[in-house]
Formats: C-alpha cells, structure tokens, sequence
C-alpha cells in the first residue's frame, strides 16, 4: 500500500504535524520559545507556522544547550498572547501528530488555558 492510500485508510489525508522546544517539561510552569507546526495534505507539507515566541523570562543554559535557542534570539520575539490566536486557527480541526505527543499537546491545552481559548 502506497503512503496515500495508507493516510487515507487512516484518515489522515490532511494533518498538522507539531512540535514545540520550551523552557523547562513542566507545561502549567514553563513557556514555549518555539512553535514548529507543518500541514500535511495527501502526505506533502502544505503550510506551515513557525516562530520563536518570547517566554517572558530567561532560557537557561541548560534548555539553550538542547535547543539551540537562546535569549537573545527571543528578545524581539512575539510573546505567546501575540501568535495563539494564529496557531489555534492554523490546527484548526485538523488531527495532530507528534513525536512527543503527550508533551506537545499538554503545552498546547495549558498555552490555550492561560489565554482563555477553547481548544480540544
């Protein structure tokens, strides 16, 4: 079975591929300071939503040594108020796929609570 009929067969003929480096594995105490989301349609990227957002309070050393990312390279960067809207109305209804799931989604529902948006 070829890859187009499998996403078929599965219902996933279009879905948002998710990803997310943060400050910390705590989703209620830490921030994202990076959105990384790709449409998928009939298994080709499509679209994509990628930005660095600003946490609001420092990256540690620790985190930039994992992720590459570093405070300065979120200094100018949009706080997570600034790109929910956008990023919830990109997943839209669109199934999620993760490596992380369980950790992608639980900053996803936590990002969605602090800015009182319904979301899953």
């Amino acid at each position: 079975m070829d890859r187009n009929s499998l996403l078929k067969k599965l219902n996933l003929s279009d879905f948002i591929a998710l990803d997310f480096e943060t400050t910390g594995v705590d989703s209620v105490n830490d921030r994202i300071i990076e959105v990384a989301v790709i449409r998928f349609t009939d298994g080709k990227a499509t679209d994509r939503f990628v930005k660095l957002v600003n946490p609001g309070r420092p990256i540690s050393d620790f985190i930039t040594n994992i992720t590459n990312i570093s405070n300065a390279m979120v200094k100018d960067a949009p706080s997570e108020k600034d790109i929910v809207d956008d990023l919830i109305k990109f997943i839209g209804d669109s199934p999620l796929v993760a490596h992380n799931t369980s950790f992608d989604i639980a900053f996803l529902q936590e990002l969605a609570k602090r800015n009182n948006i319904k979301f899953m």
